[in-house]
């Protein structure tokens, strides 16, 4: 004769339900412990007895005793010691029996390996809000007012199956609303577990081989092209993380593929649940489609840049890989032979308010000279009676022109460890029997031969030694890393026991030369430096003169490099600024 099978019964309180034990209730449900077993409402202790688990009822939490109450005083238990949010009764289920519920509603084994994966997620994910709601947990500071009325969520049409205040009914109808509500709030944790499971998890795979390939894309490293559209932000953000990226190398911009085969450029967020981005497309793209955004942009086939500057669109893989890298390498006035969108209108209203400006650069790669050449042909314009090689130093001020400037008042003959096209800077300057040495970027001429030189020069005759600059490498013409010239001043350096006397920026000697240009010396706190580099651009002797200093987010700037210029603003007055791009920077000038 066969055993009668007694079924298990599960226990909750009567009366008004909310979310947490209408889950906890289907969760249990789905356990090979308690499957499909039947339900106890009521607050009565003799009845709630029968039950073999209890849940949100009682006052007591045990385990081993299969009693899931979180309302008694002196409870505070959490998912995990990372979490800090109290659990509910669903959380309560969910810690000791989630792993099973996911087993049981995907079909597989709890070893699973996914199941690792799954179980944390679907409580970060599902279950953790849940359980803020139902204690009464603010999901923001409570002084900041809500910008909207939130009653769609899971909790709220959870309550809305219970009986209005003045509906009639019965025992029986209220537990008949509490099961259509446990089905609700299963239903959904359902299909967040099977979207998670099978479109979420795979999708890690396909993140990862783009992470991997990220420097085809572009040589920093700081953008990917997945293959296909993906769930991809909290997959990133992990592999990040796994492989040491930082502020100083994690990724900007993600490429994919949209369901018209145009491809998207989106940028990447702080956070994933959050709208700020790591560095938005550039402002003056914003808010312009079609042919208006290619020739704003000079990017053929552009479709959009969205108004928030978070994603943005073009016909081809091509044009969206050109998008992110100007958008990665936009400077303050120029990339390349590129302008930035906007400067040459903004550089021509500053010279017509008369205020007198330079422009100021480290580079050593060409002369003052061709740099003017380069940009006249982006559009600036720079003015005829400017050509001519001194005066022209006046309206380009590079670390070129500092450091003939320092030649010349110092009557040196310098040997000149620089390329051809930077040696049109030291024009009429006499070269015959060097008494100096001074080095800039000269890839071509750092070999043995000629560092040797330059040592028994400085070793034999006390010859001093001056640096252009000293950056450690720059941004070659294949678009990689290379070797600047830091590396070899310091060799000199080394190899002499003599210290180089450093010309360019971000020395306070550069900034007292240019605004000696600019007839300012006397007033050098009426002056403003506009850059991209908080450090060479805005850093200490920008400081030390006392400048207005105003960062612009286009070209070298980093995310962080707001609070750093902002914390290292020590005037009274908060002299500190930043702006999207130079055209903001210029109309605040011009204010």
């Amino acid at each position: 004769m066969a055993a009668k099978m007694v079924r298990k019964l599960i226990g909750t309180h009567s009366g008004h339900f909310h979310c947490d034990e209408a889950l906890a209730v289907y969760m249990l449900r789905q356990t090979a412990a308690f499957k499909d077993a039947g339900l106890i409402r009521s607050r009565d202790p003799a009845k709630l007895a029968e039950a073999d688990v209890v849940v949100d009822v009682g006052g007591v939490y045990d385990s081993d005793a299969h009693k899931y109450d979180h309302h008694q005083r002196g409870f505070f238990e959490t998912f995990d010691d990372k979490h800090k949010t109290k659990l509910s009764s669903a959380g309560l289920v969910y810690k000791h029996f989630g792993r099973n519920v996911i087993a049981s509603l995907l079909d597989v084994d709890e070893q699973d390996p996914k199941i690792d994966v799954l179980f944390p997620k679907i409580y970060d994910d599902f279950i953790e809000a849940l359980d803020g709601n139902d204690n009464g947990i603010a999901q923001y500071p409570t002084d900041i007012t809500p910008a909207y009325r939130e009653s769609t969520s899971l909790p709220s049409r959870v309550g809305a199956f219970n009986p209005w205040w003045n509906q009639s009914v019965t025992e029986a109808d209220v537990d008949a609303r509490f099961e259509q509500a446990s089905q609700l709030a299963g239903s959904e944790l359902r299909d967040k577990l099977l979207y998670t499971a099978n479109a979420w998890l795979p999708a890690r795979e396909l993140v990862k081989s783009a992470f991997q390939k990220r420097s085809e894309i572009h040589p920093s490293g700081r953008v990917i092209a997945l293959e296909r559209s993906c769930p991809w932000k909290e997959h990133l953000l992990d592999l990040e993380r796994e492989n040491g990226l930082n502020g100083e190398t994690n990724i900007l911009y993600v490429l994919y593929p949209d369901e018209s085969n145009n491809w998207r450029i989106q940028c990447v967020p702080v956070k994933p649940e959050g709208f700020e981005n790591r560095k938005s497309l550039p402002e003056v793209w914003r808010g312009y489609r079609d042919a208006a955004l290619s020739e704003i942009s000079r990017i053929p086939d552009c479709i959009f840049v969205h108004a928030g500057g978070f994603i943005g669109g073009n016909k081809t893989r091509h044009g969206a890989t050109e998008m992110a890298r100007l958008a990665l390498e936009i400077g303050t006035l120029h990339i390349d032979k590129k302008e930035i969108p906007g400067a040459v209108n903004a550089i021509r209203k500053l010279r017509e308010s008369g205020l007198p400006f330079r422009f100021a650069t480290n580079t050593t790669k060409e002369s003052p000279q061709r740099l003017r050449s380069k940009l006249d042909a982006l559009g600036f314009e720079v003015q005829d009676h400017e050509s001519i090689p001194t005066s022209l130093y006046r309206q380009i001020f590079t670390s070129l022109s500092a450091c003939r400037d320092l030649v010349v008042s110092k009557n040196l003959r310098p040997m000149l460890l620089m390329e051809n096209a930077a040696l049109e800077a030291f024009e009429g300057v006499d070269c015959s029997s060097p008494n100096a040495v001074v080095v800039g970027l000269a890839p071509s001429k750092f070999d043995y031969a000629t560092l040797n030189t330059a040592f028994r020069l400085i070793m034999d005759t006390g010859a001093p030694l001056i640096a252009v600059h000293k950056a450690r490498y720059f941004a070659d013409k294949d678009e990689e890393l290379s070797m600047g010239p830091g590396g070899f001043v310091q060799a000199l350096e080394y190899a002499t026991g003599t210290s180089a006397t450093v010309v360019g920026k971000p020395t306070k000697s550069f900034f007292e030369l240019a605004v000696a240009e600019l007839g300012m010396s006397t007033m050098p706190q009426n002056v403003a430096m506009i850059g991209d580099d908080v450090s060479a651009d805005l850093g200490e002797g920008a400081i030390e003169m006392g400048f207005y200093r105003y960062l612009v987010k286009t070209g070298k700037y980093k995310e962080g490099d707001d609070d750093k210029l902002i914390s290292s603003d020590k005037s009274a007055e908060g002299k500190s600024k930043v702006f999207d791009s130079i055209v903001e920077a210029i109309d605040h000038v011009l204010q």
